[in-house]
């Protein structure tokens, strides 16, 4: 089946500086390496030394923070992954140390094991100033979706993924498949090299993927989607255990709630009223349903575990994010979504063990979240929910000084930019904007990112962390850091909902789980560095780390991995030699 998927030349493009002092990367060493055969891992499990596994499966949930999960822990199903992973596994804690924590970066950086100022995907949207409008980041119209209008392609992602180094070292023996309800969570863990990466398209509705993976749609991703039509899954939403949720998170109706989707404040939910059927359907729980039935199929078409050669299958879990969106990490809707997506998991789990007995299962995610802007006000918190008004208020200051005009013409969180004509006066404008958001107790600071290199020095950690979010290629003019729990949304519904993108805890702090063959159980809360997520998959699956990543699989992770590393392409050896040789994963978490 993986014939209908085309191997292609990954393009990285040549960044125009890479923030000198933390993001040069080193390539020392690189070279072919020979297929990866089964060896014994220098750590035993169980009784006596295991083989690598046949297979990593490597889960990512959409919008679940650190302290959300160990929350949420006790009331999750006993047949859940969850609780797998707490009793048998290794249960901890990583952190992203850059301050954009959205969903594009966040699965490039997991798969990765580096940062957006590095591997170049720093943002979900970009404004494009020719254009005038905001674009999402994997736009390419070179290569249109199959079924779809729109196009898209990983060649934001400058470095290789872990996928891409199991290809690289197993001489394209090792499969990588990659599948998710969002094109960002399919293509930027998937990589330029995957075997297959599929994902929803809600115009269509069902599975696809784009002529940079494929010649054409796989038969039997055509023939799935007919014979599982999205109305099979679209149905009513009740709560599962009203009592429960009542005795944890509290009554069902609570302030800020709803608004997205059409999906209305309380239970139970219908997608089928929504105005959009198979878009509100991503916001309920019958898509994660839908997606790792979907897995299933692939498993089987795409014929992993099939021999000594380790494959890795990644699944990126949506629906969290979108339920997290629009009713907020402490609502009935969140945790009664979370209940079934972990049992769904946790069934799967059994499913794919049943099937491939040699298999480790990793679990993290993207970016947290922050409560409801309602619920930190009940707190005590002077917080408030900040929208579409940015681009406004900013252009009315600049107004004030410099007379009529627009001077700023778009907030694509987290970056203010300016107009063409504000481009042309930026050195006065700047101090305008920065005197006006100082004034805006929801802001807590604001950097200008073509200084990026001298916050990346800063003693400042936020600083820092704008710094390592900062793509050389999307700059922007002023980078916004909203004040804690403050909720920075310019797309979202007013009055309603939550969203992320901070240097916060809750939203830089997420779980990183491993269970499975090769793991043995080991628990901790001390943050640790996401890109050990990264160094786990690749230590399981017995191929090098990508990108000169040195951190260590998470503890109770006993796989050897390799003592190489993979490196992307030749262009990118002259760069790292041209900038020296420095850490790509930045400053330790804070």
């Amino acid at each position: 089946m993986r014939n209908a998927f085309r191997a292609q030349s990954p393009r990285f493009p040549l960044a125009t500086g890479l923030l000198v002092a933390i993001v040069a990367i080193s390539f020392a060493g690189c070279g072919s390496s020979p297929p990866a055969t089964k060896t014994a891992s220098t750590a035993p499990t169980g009784e006596g030394a295991t083989a690598h596994p046949d297979l990593v499966v490597f889960f990512v949930l959409d919008q679940l923070g650190a302290s959300t999960l160990e929350r949420y822990l006790p009331v999750m199903p006993e047949d859940g992954a969850f609780h797998e992973a707490a009793a048998t596994g290794a249960f901890h804690h990583v952190a992203y140390p850059y301050a954009g924590t959205y969903t594009a970066p966040g699965h490039a950086s997991l798969a990765t094991g580096s940062v957006p100022a590095v591997h170049g995907v720093s943002a979900n949207k970009y404004w494009n100033a020719l254009k005038h409008h905001a674009e999402n980041g994997l736009d390419d119209p070179a290569h249109p979706m199959f079924g779809a209008k729109d196009g898209a392609s990983p060649s934001s992602l400058r470095l290789p993924t872990v996928g891409e180094a199991l290809k690289a070292t197993t001489g394209d023996r090792g499969k990588s498949v990659s599948l998710s309800l969002k094109d960002r969570g399919a293509v930027l863990v998937g990589g330029h090299h995957a075997d297959a990466v599929l994902w929803y398209e809600d115009s269509i509705p069902g599975f696809t993927t784009s002529t940079y993976y494929a010649k054409e749609l796989p038969a039997w991703v055509a023939d799935w989607t007919k014979s599982h039509p999205v109305s099979d899954y679209l149905t009513a939403w009740n709560p599962e255990d009203p009592a429960l949720l009542e005795r944890t998170v509290g009554p069902d109706d609570q302030p800020g709630e709803g608004g997205a989707f059409g999906l209305g404040a309380t239970f139970p939910h219908d997608p089928r009223a929504a105005t959009d059927p198979a878009d509100t359907f991503r916001a309920t729980p019958g898509s994660a349903l839908y997606l790792l039935d979907f897995a299933k199929a692939a498993y089987d078409a795409e014929d992993l575990c099939k021999d000594a050669i380790p494959d890795l299958l990644t699944v990126s879990v949506s629906t969290t994010d979108y339920v997290g969106h629009t009713f907020g990490p402490d609502s009935w809707e969140y945790l009664d979504n979370l209940r079934r997506v972990d049992r769904a998991l946790g069934a799967f789990v059994r499913w794919v063990r049943e099937r491939c007995p040699h298999v480790s299962f990793v679990l993290s995610s993207d970016h947290g979240h922050a409560p409801l802007v309602e619920r930190s006000q009940k707190e005590g918190r002077k917080v408030v929910r900040v929208g579409g008004e940015v681009t406004e208020k900013l252009n009315a200051a600049v107004v004030k000084k410099l007379g009529k005009g627009t001077w700023v013409e778009a907030f694509i969180k987290p970056l203010v930019h300016l107009s063409d004509a504000g481009e042309k006066r930026r050195a006065e404008i700047l101090p305008i904007l920065k005197a006006e958001l100082a004034t805006w107790p929801s802001v807590h600071s604001v950097y200008d990112p073509r200084e990026a290199e001298t916050l990346a020095k800063s003693e400042d950690p936020v600083a820092r962390a704008a710094a390592l979010s900062v793509d050389d290629l999307n700059r922007g003019d002023l980078f916004i850091v909203p004040a804690p729990y403050n909720v920075f949304d310019e797309g979202g519904k007013p009055n309603t909902g939550t969203s992320h993108g901070t240097p916060w805890d809750y939203d830089q702090v997420v779980p990183g789980l491993a269970w499975g063959m090769d793991v043995s159980p080991s628990r901790s809360d001390v943050r640790l560095s996401h890109a050990r997520i990264a160094a786990t998959l690749a230590a399981l699956l017995g191929v090098p780390a990508p990108n000169d990543n040195h951190e260590p699989a998470l503890p109770g992770v006993h796989a050897a991995g390799a003592a190489a590393h993979v490196c992307p392409c030749e262009k990118d050896r002259a760069r790292a030699r041209a900038h020296g040789k420095v850490s790509p994963n930045g400053p330790a978490p804070r």
